[in-house]
């Protein structure tokens, strides 16, 4: 009928922001590594180009539960690295909670071993 896609996009980026603050929290990551890492970590589940992430990012920033920071690489050229701060760590760890409780719920009602 058409709306595979839609539902599996609606559930991918659901759950993008998760992600990444899980891989904030493993160390300091530019986006760049954020999208080969959810790329390889999934099996491609989550296979995002790096532009892709900005918008999570900048909301996460926004939000006050990450930071950026530049460094300078190679030359004159700076990478942006985001850093998961104390306030996102606590965010992360509710995060964590609600979605393990959610996902034990909607185990139970699919049964998925039907």
């Amino acid at each position: 009928m058409g709306y595979e896609n839609t539902i599996g996009e609606n559930l991918r980026f659901g759950i993008t922001e998760m992600l990444i603050l899980k891989l904030l929290s493993e160390e300091d990551k530019y986006v760049y590594q954020i999208a080969q890492d959810l790329g390889v970590r999934t099996n491609k589940a989550f296979d995002f180009k790096a532009v892709a992430l900005y918008l999570p990012l900048y909301r996460l920033v926004e939000r006050g539960l990450v930071e950026e920071r530049k460094e300078m690489v190679v030359g004159k050229r700076f990478r942006k690295y985001y850093h998961l701060n104390d306030t996102g760590k606590i965010y992360f760890e509710a995060v964590q909670k609600e979605y393990r409780n959610m996902a034990a719920g909607v185990d139970m009602i699919m049964e998925w071993d039907k």
